[in-house]
């Protein structure tokens, strides 16, 4: 399974600009983007990204070469989760042909 960064939009709150995407990429997570300079920001992280796998879930994902771990995975570490998925007693990710 590859993971793609991928558009999402949701009806606005009330007072917020209708025009505000949200998207989601590997490196930092899902991103509000409401300007033009978040949107440029964005697509250079994007472009910068390569192939990589997470060093904590070992999914196949895309970040910026000095990072070693994805959003999901660095978003859990903060909360207090083990620093590896082996912890949860699963050896390697759980895949459609693994089940």
């Amino acid at each position: 399974m590859i993971h793609k960064a991928t558009l999402t939009t949701s009806a606005p709150e009330p007072g917020w600009d209708a025009k505000m995407a949200v998207k989601y990429e590997d490196n930092f997570g899902f991103w509000e983007i409401d300007c033009p300079e978040e949107h440029a920001f964005f697509e250079h992280v994007k472009s910068q990204s390569v192939r990589a796998i997470c060093q904590r879930c070992d999914r196949l994902v895309r970040l910026m070469p000095t990072k070693t771990i994805c959003a999901p995975c660095a978003s859990a570490l903060e909360c207090g989760a083990p620093t590896s998925m082996r912890k949860y007693g699963h050896p390697a990710p759980k895949t459609a042909s693994g089940l």
